[in-house]
């Protein structure tokens, strides 16, 4: 987690950015928004093939909690990716 601090830095930081480009209008607000919705979830994927990686992650509680935590992060960040780029699933609403 440690490792990837300055990409959620950039990340949030485009959030930011793209949250107030759509208070001012701008077309481009939700998109960039989408996107860096979409940045979070390939890092929390990165982050779950991490853990899933490490040798002792199998034998504790703790990664299995972990694990479960950023699938669920990593599902939710491409709900809203999807639906900032009005992209829809069939049967999933």
């Amino acid at each position: 987690m440690k490792k990837n601090i300055v990409l959620y830095y950039i990340l949030i930081l485009s959030l930011v950015m793209g949250a107030f480009a759509s208070m001012a209008l701008n077309n481009y607000g939700v998109a960039l928004m989408s996107y860096a919705a979409l940045g979070f979830s390939f890092v929390f994927l990165y982050e779950f093939i991490s853990v899933l990686l490490r040798p002792s992650a199998p034998a504790t509680g703790k990664a299995k909690i972990m694990g479960l935590e950023l699938v669920t992060l990593f599902v939710l960040c491409l709900l809203y990716f999807f639906r900032g780029l009005m992209i829809e699933i069939p049967f999933s609403a």
